[in-house]
């Protein structure tokens, strides 16, 4: 699959997805107006949000996902299921900052 933009970047540049089996994590990344003024923009991205080998590990408040291993499914796909933890983060490590 390919999707517009670079990991960590946002942009026209077309890139490369992976399958989800050599996925180790997930960023969040927000291109955000301020106020709703589009002219003044900021962009910020996460820490890794880490994918960890067993579900005992997860540990959604603090960003650990456990995703099996889906070898003709794409990453960015499998991180769905998790969208309330992920905005959850994003709420707290963006907006509250």
């Amino acid at each position: 699959m390919e999707y517009v933009g670079e990991p960590g970047a946002i942009n026209d540049t077309i890139y490369e997805t992976r399958p989800a089996a050599t996925a180790i994590g997930w960023r969040i990344i927000c291109d955000c107006t301020e106020g709703g003024d589009r002219t003044r923009r900021t962009k910020w991205v996460s820490d890794l949000l880490p994918r960890v080998p067993s579900q005992e590990l997860e540990d959604l408040a603090a960003g650990r996902f456990h995703v099996a291993d889906a070898p003709d499914v794409d990453y960015l796909d499998e991180i769905k299921p998790y969208d309330q933890a992920v905005r959850a983060i994003w709420e707290r490590d963006q907006l509250d900052g």
